[in-house]
């Protein structure tokens, strides 16, 4: 409840970020990743101290590297970003050159990929 709360209040703030940032392809090209620091008293009620924009994700200690690795992927998975595939992307651009040097040895002119 006081994450949410928290949230509901700055949406105004975080919405005109995002606004000002804009979209790239009709979809959002950007998230921020917030650290909240809450204390629990004696009779487990939350306290917000505060809220962190960018927090650090250095790990100092073999539980710190634990944790942040699982939140990295969990928000990974959030905002749906795929692992980089470098073998794939290799292979794509080499079918690429070679049928670029294929249309040059037909006398084509080239065609950017770049282009649509």
């Amino acid at each position: 409840d006081l994450l949410l709360r928290t949230l509901i209040a700055a949406e105004p703030s975080v919405a005109a970020a995002g606004r000002q940032v804009g979209t790239a392809g009709g979809r959002a090209s950007c998230f921020e990743l917030l650290g909240f620091d809450v204390l629990i008293d004696e009779c487990l009620k939350p306290w917000l101290l505060e809220v962190n924009l960018s927090p650090s994700l250095g790990a100092d200690t073999p539980l710190d590297l634990k944790v942040k690795s699982c939140l990295l992927a969990d928000l990974l998975t959030l905002v749906a970003l795929a692992p980089h595939d470098r073998a794939a992307a290799r292979a794509k651009e080499r079918t690429l050159r070679a049928a670029a040097i294929e249309r040059l040895s037909r006398g084509e002119l080239p065609i950017s990929p770049h282009i649509s």
